[in-house]
């Protein structure tokens, strides 16, 4: 089994997703075509199991952000997505972004009643990791000012290489 993955199983009206592992930029591209394919098909609820999820980077939080969001806008509810088995980690590291409250954290044994399987994804090419990246950090700027200072540099310096990628093609 990967070390890092990510795992869906849709039941009823209900996406539930489980990491493993480090949940990175390298695993956000198939979990955002993942979860834009399932809103798409009128799943408004979502559920994330991270009780193996050592830990996640700024990216695959501004991903996760991202659908928040998305799904506040189309629901009109606060935390519409839900972590199962928040690690300490991971807790931290969604604290020290101000995103927290994007969530509803819960404690549980999950049993989505349906199997899950490996989101299919082939790796992203290099463009659209950058565009990736570049949206996911700016979702971090805009929920919380203080993100700003941490992510401006990087976020320029993303758009300067994705400049040089499409420069490229």
């Amino acid at each position: 089994m990967p070390a890092n993955q990510v795992m869906v199983a849709v039941a009823a009206d209900t996406a539930f997703f489980r990491l493993r592992g480090q949940a990175a930029a390298a695993q956000s591209t198939g979990f955002k075509a993942a979860a834009e394919t399932l809103c798409s098909q009128g799943l408004r609820s979502f559920v994330i199991d991270l009780t193996e999820c050592q830990s996640m980077d700024s990216t695959f939080i501004g991903v996760l952000v991202g659908l928040s969001r998305r799904l506040r806008r189309d629901r009109g509810q606060p935390g519409p997505v839900e972590l199962i088995n928040t690690t300490p980690q991971v807790r931290r590291q969604l604290d020290d972004l101000f995103v927290l409250d994007h969530f509803t954290l819960t404690e549980c044994q999950l049993e989505p009643g349906a199997a899950f399987e490996p989101v299919q994804a082939g790796p992203p090419n290099k463009s659209q990791l950058c565009r990736l990246m570049i949206e996911a950090h700016q979702t971090l700027m805009d929920v919380h000012a203080a993100n700003i200072p941490k992510f401006k540099q990087v976020s320029e310096f993303l758009e300067q290489d994705l400049q040089r990628l499409d420069g490229q093609g």
